[in-house]
This record gives C-alpha cells, sequence and structure tokens, in this order.
C-alpha cells in the first residue's frame, strides 16, 4: 500500500521587511517577506514542491498579499540589508540610505488599501507591560498582545 497526499505546506520567513499600517488588524508594524511550499507527499514525508506563494505577512495577525516577481526580488534585496543591520554590520542611516534608494512601496491593487509610511520616521519605545521595544505608532505589542496606552 503506498500513502500519497498533498497540501503538506511549509514557510519561509526571511524577516522584516515593510513598516505597514495594517488593514485588517490596524497595527502600524513591520511586515515580513515570506516563502510558502505547498508539497507532494509520500508516506506523509515532502517530496516535490508543487507550489509556491511569497507573502508580505503583518505579524500581528498574519494577513498579507501576494508579490509579484519584481516586488519578491526587491523584498529579497531589503531583507539582506535588514540581516546587515541586525548584525550591527551597517548603520540605521546606512540602512536607510540603501534601502530609499529602492522603491518607496509595494505595489498592490487598490483593494488591499496597504501601503510604505516614511523610513525616516521609524521610532521606538519600550512596551510598558514587557519591556520590548515597539514601534511608536501601533496599537497592539506584538509580543505581549496588549492594547498600548490603557491603563489595565
Amino acid at each position: 500500500m503506498i500513502i500519497f497526499g498533498w497540501g503538506f505546506q511549509t514557510s519561509k520567513d526571511y524577516g522584516p521587511i515593510e513598516v505597514i499600517n495594517c488593514p485588517n488588524c490596524n497595527n502600524l508594524g513591520w511586515w515580513n517577506l515570506v516563502t510558502l511550499k505547498k508539497w507532494f507527499t509520500l508516506f506523509f514525508i515532502p517530496i516535490i514542491p508543487y507550489d509556491f506563494d511569497n507573502l508580505l505577512m503583518c505579524q500581528v495577525c498574519n494577513r498579507g498579499f501576494l508579490l509579484s516577481n519584481d516586488e519578491i526580488a526587491r523584498a529579497k534585496i531589503i531583507s539582506k540589508l535588514m540581516n546587515e543591520y541586525f548584525k550591527k554590520n551597517i548603520t540605521w542611516e546606512e540602512f536607510l540610505k540603501k534601502r530609499l534608494e529602492l522603491p518607496n512601496t509595494f505595489i498592490q491593487d487598490s483593494s488591499t488599501q496597504v501601503g510604505s509610511i516614511n523610513h525616516a520616521n521609524y521610532e521606538y519605545v519600550q512596551c510598558e507591560y514587557c519591556g520590548e521595544n515597539i514601534l511608536n505608532n501601533i496599537t497592539y505589542c506584538k509580543h505581549c498582545g496588549k492594547k498600548i496606552g490603557s491603563s489595565s
């Protein structure tokens, strides 16, 4: 007896790419480039990938939108820049200079109502509940989930 299937899914997260105000959860925060692969399986072991999707996804609610081939290439460049910044190989100013040389927004259809913000306005504060660094204009902390600015 041979057991086969399809639909098994794996994902690869390339890290934060763009600061976007999410139309679903209304949080302003980093969105990640994520590649989803669907696999044909044999005896529950992924054998052959048959579908790929590249998405820009909200870290809070995991909603996102599909990227075109041009957008994927640009997002991977930004991902490499972000990794260099997180490893402290480049400064924030160097990151911004290189990032702003690329087109500023990802192209979406008008129904998504998603856009990027001015990269010079990034400012971080500490969450009053968990102490993690978060963007200053978000509604909910992505680490602890608590509403920012609520007194309870």
